[in-house]
């Protein structure tokens, strides 16, 4: 009897299993092409924010080297350090804008060494100011001392994408937004905040870095009319004493 033959020719693919197959393949292609995206977006903005801090902590020792090195004297007209508060709205809320001005030493010479007459005392002064390249941090430098405390000498950019400046003065019991020197004299310390935008990324946090600079206090400013005021008191209450002690002289027997 004849064996019925056997059909050996390999089954193909259904059309239901092909595109079962194309499906599960565009799935996984799709999840590794998100996840790949994912991890060069977290690449560059990790890249952009340590840009950021780099730029904040370039601003923020500049400032810091300026405080520090203050110039401290008795007569307040070598003395001077002046906070003025200003904010401005933004997206993250409002910004802090703070003028800072300071008589400081420095040993480098901002117009090089050709310019005779310069010392190593300067007017400084940092400001935040937004134009078309964006947000930049500006420092003037101007010799020390002259009557235009706000105008005059050499502008350069600290850093760029600095969107904000707080600097706050420490009196020994509070904080204050705003002083100036020729009223208060020095503070005891003199609290420095600066942001950084990060570059690409407006909707993320800007890096915010934040320093304390204590001030070495010198003695209060001498007052020559207040000595002459106490003077004029004690002599006007020994000449009292002395009349009461005469007249009480005159009635003893």
């Amino acid at each position: 009897m004849r064996k019925p033959r056997t059909n050996t020719t390999p089954r193909g693919f259904t059309l239901i299993e092909v595109i079962l197959a194309i499906l599960i393949a565009a799935m996984v292609l799709g999840a590794l092409w998100m996840a790949l995206g994912q991890l060069t977006r977290t690449r560059n903005l990790s890249r952009q924010r340590l840009h950021a801090h780099m730029k904040a902590n370039a601003a923020l020792s500049e400032i810091r080297r300026d405080v520090a090195s203050v110039l401290r004297s008795e007569d307040l007209f070598w003395t001077l350090l002046r906070i003025r508060d200003s904010s401005v709205p933004s997206a993250w809320g409002r910004l802090d804008r703070d003028d800072l001005l300071v008589f400081s030493s420095r040993l480098q010479v901002s117009r090089g060494f050709d310019f005779a007459g310069e010392g190593s005392e300067y007017e400084t002064q940092y400001r935040v100011d937004v134009d078309d390249g964006g947000a930049v941090l500006w420092q003037r430098r101007d010799q020390q001392a002259d009557e235009y405390y706000d105008g005059g000498g050499v502008v350069t950019p600290v850093a760029e994408d600095i969107i904000a400046l707080n600097v706050e003065a420490f009196d020994g019991e509070e904080w204050w937004s705003e002083w100036d020197s020729d009223q208060y004299g020095l503070p005891r310390a003199v609290s420095i905040t600066v942001a950084a935008a990060i570059t690409g990324h407006p909707s993320e946090r800007p890096v915010i870095l934040r320093t304390v600079v204590a001030i070495d206090r010198v003695l209060p400013p001498f007052d020559a009319f207040d000595e002459e005021d106490e003077d004029e008191e004690g002599e006007g209450e020994g000449g009292e004493a002395s009349g009461d002690a005469g007249d009480e002289g005159e009635v003893q027997p």
